[in-house]
């Protein structure tokens, strides 16, 4: 869905790219890697323009082994955790890695989420038997506001689209 021309709308979009860029400068500074996923570089990649494509979060993929640093660092930055808590026990943080593929934090104004993805879904996709290797075999990068993003590569984000709005029904056409 494309974004309108009314002042509202564009200024909405503008407080989701500021976003994007602080999590993924906080981030970056923290030596932690990411994958934009959809969102703000899509929009960028697909039409020139952030503002264009609608989009309701900022999703970024980082490798599980980083989510509890990442996480860590989201909420010494004041960001709080959205919908799910982080499980306290090991063994539950662990079942989340197995079963979940993201977690969702409020950045502190409140208005917008971020979706820390450490797998690109909860299911696995047509016998995938090692989706992490997929992501990795298909990366690129994308340059914006001086610096430079990984994304997946065109075909790769294709078929991530696919399946992801797939998983949703298409629900947001």
């Amino acid at each position: 869905e494309v974004i309108g021309e009314t002042l509202e709308e564009k200024a909405g979009a503008l407080v989701k790219v500021a976003e994007f860029i602080r999590v993924t400068d906080l981030l970056r500074a923290a030596g932690i890697d990411c994958v934009a996923l959809k969102g703000p570089l899509l929009s960028f990649r697909l039409y020139g323009d952030t503002t264009v494509r609608r989009y309701g979060d900022i999703d970024l993929l980082v490798d599980n082994g980083q989510v509890e640093r990442a996480r860590g660092k989201l909420l010494a930055a004041g960001y709080t955790e959205y919908m799910f808590r982080w499980p306290d026990s090991e063994r539950g943080r662990q079942k989340a890695l197995k079963y979940w593929h993201h977690i969702a934090f409020r950045n502190p104004d409140g208005e917008v989420i971020t979706e820390l993805h450490w797998k690109l879904s909860n299911r696995q996709w047509f016998n995938f038997r090692d989706p992490s290797r997929f992501v990795s075999e298909n990366l690129c990068t994308a340059e914006f506001s001086g610096n430079s993003y990984s994304v997946l590569t065109p075909e790769a984000e294709l078929l991530y689209l696919v399946i992801h709005g797939g998983a949703h029904r298409w629900g947001m056409l």
